[in-house]
């Protein structure tokens, strides 16, 4: 009798082992759809299943992540990469979330912050697929910051600022609609180069896009990354960005 109900037990916590691991299997699939529905600018889509995600899974780090990268202002994105980094350090989703915030650090020319994340993230994830991306944007940003201390971007700024002329200040119209902004890699004449182009970035865990241009009255297809709210913040994405492509990103205004 006894032996029954030990193998009983025993069935009873493969069965639990086997429903948990299956669960976690589902939710971490949802999260790289989602993530991938992202990266192609469908975030409406996301948008309509994130409260029940929140709400069936409030703990969990995949959930947490997409709260992070779905947020429009990247700076109060901030704070769920961090929750992940901190309570959940081995989950599946810290590489990515560490490689955000890094991103972040180094768009915004936070040199030390963006260095000192680099290091943790390379100790711990040697093979990581974001390790080189990471490391190039760090490049990238502490050598722009060496720039603009330099004496020669110093002259070209006052240069700069003095030949602009003052202009009279004009009341302007609030626009009804916000203005986003995303960087242009390539532009190809089939939808299908385009499309291709636009998996390899993709791929790379970076928001991408094809839109149709017409080009001296010819149709293309742009391939577009980011979704920047301001010029300004495109311009600044636009140095990490170029290494990455190994192009020179146009800024686009959507």
């Amino acid at each position: 009798m006894k032996a029954k109900i030990k193998i009983i037990i025993i069935n009873f916590l493969f069965l639990s082992l086997a429903i948990t691991n299956a669960n976690a299997q589902t939710i971490s699939s949802k999260i790289n759809h989602y993530l991938k529905l992202i990266a192609q600018g469908k975030t409406s889509q996301v948008q309509a299943n994130l409260s029940e995600l929140i709400a069936t899974y409030p703990d969990e780090p995949g959930v947490i992540l997409l709260q992070g990268v779905m947020q429009d202002d990247a700076s109060k994105a901030v704070k769920y990469y961090e929750r992940i980094l901190k309570t959940f350090p081995n989950s599946e989703w810290s590489e990515h979330a560490a490689w955000r915030l890094i991103q972040y650090y180094c768009i915004v020319g936070d040199t030390a912050l963006a260095n000192a994340e680099l290091k943790k993230f390379r100790a711990k994830n040697t093979n990581s697929i974001f390790l080189a991306s990471a490391t190039d944007a760090v490049k990238v940003a502490l050598s722009n910051a060496k720039y603009q201390n330099s004496e020669n971007y110093k002259k070209e700024k006052n240069k700069s600022n003095t030949s602009v002329e003052e202009t009279p200040k004009q009341e302007t119209k609030i626009a009804s609609q916000k203005v986003y902004y995303g960087l242009q890699v390539g532009i190809y004449s089939t939808l299908a180069a385009a499309e291709s182009e636009k998996e390899r970035f993709i791929k790379l865990k970076m928001r991408t896009e094809v839109r149709e241009k017409l080009v001296q009255g010819e149709k293309k297809f742009a391939v577009i990354i980011g979704n920047y709210s301001s010029e300004q913040s495109a311009l600044e994405a636009k140095k990490i960005v170029a290494r990455q492509c190994n192009c020179n990103p146009l800024i686009y205004k959507k």
